[in-house]
């Protein structure tokens, strides 16, 4: 989406170790863009934890719901097709909007979630991989950022007014997998996660 972006073939996967950055108490708003280019599993991972209960955020298409938190919401995305995803809790409030609409109900996740080690692009036990692209991923903790319906970014965070105190994560993944939130979270990498031009949204 903007500049490069990384590419999971179905065999790559980003792992990062726990951290308290993504233990959630309170409000909190996990975004970033997705493009799905097929469909070999059952499920098109993009984040994923072996907390309970789980960040679990993925597309199910069978039933054409995309999971956050274990609860399910309606989406029928297309293919080859970039969206931005938020998944935001406002106080017990959980929602998901996909290019700033809300889909399905509000659902209410009450107490803190546990991040534990985080896992982009395939589930926390390394199955059902994403075959698609992945971009501007951020992770925030303390605010849920957005509430109701809204206008997606159209830069890439940190570029304009800089970063805020509630970003924990934000890899831009233009040609590298260093995290750019200045928290300097470190990762390890299944496979070679590849980089290139972001196909067309």
């Amino acid at each position: 989406v903007f500049g490069q972006s990384a590419l999971f073939g179905g065999g790559q996967w980003l792992g990062i170790p726990d951290h308290d950055d993504w233990d959630f108490a309170g409000d909190f708003c996990i975004d970033f863009r997705a493009n799905i280019h097929s469909l070999a599993n059952s499920h098109a991972v993009f984040i994923d934890a072996s907390s309970s209960p789980r960040i679990g955020i993925y597309y199910y298409h069978p039933s054409n719901v995309l999971y956050a938190f274990g609860f399910s919401f309606p989406w029928t995305p297309s293919l080859d097709t970039w969206y931005h995803v938020a998944v935001t809790r406002n106080g017990s409030d959980l929602r998901v909007f996909i290019d700033g609409q809300q889909i399905g109900s509000t659902q209410a996740l009450s107490g803190t979630v546990y991040g534990s080690s985080l896992y982009i692009g395939a589930a926390f036990n390394m199955t059902v991989p994403l075959y698609g692209w992945m971009d501007e991923i951020r992770i925030s903790n303390g605010t849920a950022r957005w509430i109701a319906n809204f206008t997606p970014p159209v830069s890439p965070y940190g570029s304009v007014g800089g970063l805020d105190a509630y970003t924990k994560l934000l890899l831009h993944l233009d040609g590298n997998l260093s995290d750019s939130s200045g928290n300097h979270h470190d990762f390890s990498a299944n496979g070679t996660v590849s980089f290139s031009a972001s196909p067309e949204k």
